[in-house]
């Protein structure tokens, strides 16, 4: 166990590989430690240098006064690597932050039918802001309790009506984003997370119409998924819509009629 102090910040690392190798530094997501890749490190290539550290705030590093902005934590891995002496190295993390920036963009792939939205209201453990919190059923992004090797994040804006590859797909984009831009995705949300004001620009599209329209002009989606297919789906989507709606239900017979 290796502990070095940063400027007053005991943090836990470990260097494994080639001592010589290229380094590649691995952090670990939100509410896990570094152990979460010690079963990634055995399927990389021979000859790297593996450094891997517990985030501050997580596994043996230590935790000081929240909330941890993005800044504060690449500072804690600049310092790690200026005191480990390594100038250049390949950086593998994970992020929340950039799945909160994109859930609204990808939310025609996350709800892709006129019922999803149905349960997209407060008090329904069903999300209403891109939001993210720990054990906490009331936001987006859900870190669930429990011991580190099992630890994940859980999407709670995707429905299982989804398709699960595009979904997959959506994720991954904002995750990369998120990494790429080092989006902060602010503070956990603790306590109820329908508290929290939703009606700003970050907010998701509330019905099926506006998330089709929001992902067709969403400039991260066709950087990340291609011109031809946002367009594609987005038409497919719209003639889905028009079918949809073309179609009087009973409800509304029942419905309109007994209050006319």
């Amino acid at each position: 166990m290796r502990i070095v102090d940063l400027d007053g910040l005991s943090v836990h690392y470990r260097v494994d590989g080639d001592p010589d190798g290229a380094p590649v530094v691995f952090a670990n997501s939100l509410g896990t430690d570094l152990r979460l890749w010690d079963a990634v490190l055995p399927l990389l290539p021979k000859g790297l240098k593996f450094i891997r550290y517990d985030k501050r705030g997580h596994g043996l590093t230590q935790a000081t006064a929240q909330p941890y902005s993005m800044g504060t934590l690449v500072r804690d891995a600049e310092q790690l690597l200026d005191h480990l002496e390594v100038r250049d190295a390949l950086f593998v993390g994970l992020s929340i932050g950039g799945m909160i920036g994109s859930v609204g963009d990808g939310f025609a792939l996350f709800a892709p039918h006129a019922n999803s939205y149905r349960r997209f209201k407060a008090n329904s453990y069903a999300p209403v802001a891109p939001t993210w919190g720990v054990n906490n059923r009331t936001v987006s992004f859900r870190i669930p309790a429990g011991p580190p090797p099992s630890r994940h994040v859980e999407h709670r804006a995707c429905g299982a009506d989804a398709n699960p590859y595009l979904a997959v797909a959506a994720v991954l984009a904002g995750m990369h984003h998120g990494m790429t831009s080092r989006t902060d995705p602010g503070p956990a949300v603790v306590g109820n997370g329908y508290d929290r004001d939703a009606s700003g620009d970050d907010k998701p599209p509330s019905n099926w119409f506006a998330a089709v329209d929001r992902f067709h002009a969403s400039a991260l989606m066709r950087d990340y998924l291609g011109d031809r297919f946002v367009d594609m789906f987005s038409i497919v989507k719209r003639v889905e819509q028009d079918r949809y709606f073309g179609t009087v239900p009973t409800i509304d017979y029942d419905w309109y009629l007994r209050n006319a």
